[in-house]
C-alpha cells in the first residue's frame, strides 16, 4: 500500500461513504490530515469523573502522570484497500505528551478513533476540543 496524496484524499471525501466526516480542507497536507480532538474523553481511572464532555468543558486538561483517551472528531470510512497511520503532532510531543496503542487503522475500518494519551512532562497539558493533534 502506498500513502495517499491530498488529491487522492480529496478524491475520496465525495465518494458514497466520505472518507473523512467532517472534512476541513484547512486541515489537508501533501500526504496526511489532521484529526482532532472530538467531544469526549475518558482520564484516568484515579478521577472523580473520569468522563470529560468537551462539547460542554470545551478544554481537557491531562495532568503530569495522567492517562487519557480522546475520541477524534472526525469519522473515519476507510475503504477495503486503504490502510490509515496517525501520530501525534510534535508541538505536544513536545511537552511530554505520548501516544500509546496502535499507530496503524486497518483497511476497511469505519467509525471515530480512540486516541490514548499519557502526559510524562513536568505540567499539565491542555487540548481543546476541535484542536488537531493527530496527522
Amino acid at each position: 500500500m502506498a500513502v495517499l496524496p491530498d488529491q487522492r484524499i480529496r478524491e475520496l471525501r465525495k465518494t458514497e461513504k466520505p472518507l473523512i466526516t467532517p472534512f476541513d480542507p484547512n486541515l489537508l497536507s501533501p500526504a496526511s490530515y489532521d484529526i482532532r480532538v472530538g467531544v469526549r474523553a475518558i482520564k484516568s481511572v484515579s478521577e472523580k469523573n473520569p468522563l470529560v464532555n468537551l462539547e460542554e468543558e470545551r478544554i481537557l486538561q491531562i495532568g503530569t502522570g495522567e492517562f487519557a483517551e480522546i475520541l477524534t472528531l472526525e469519522k473515519l470510512n476507510l475503504p477495503r484497500d486503504v490502510c490509515g497511520r496517525f501520530g501525534l503532532r510534535s508541538y505536544f510531543s513536545r511537552k511530554g505528551l505520548i501516544l500509546f496503542g496502535g499507530a496503524q487503522v486497518d483497511p476497511g475500518f469505519s467509525g471515530h478513533l480512540v486516541v490514548s494519551v499519557f502526559n510524562t512532562g513536568p505540567r499539565p497539558i491542555i487540548l481543546r476540543y476541535g484542536e488537531a493533534f493527530c496527522p
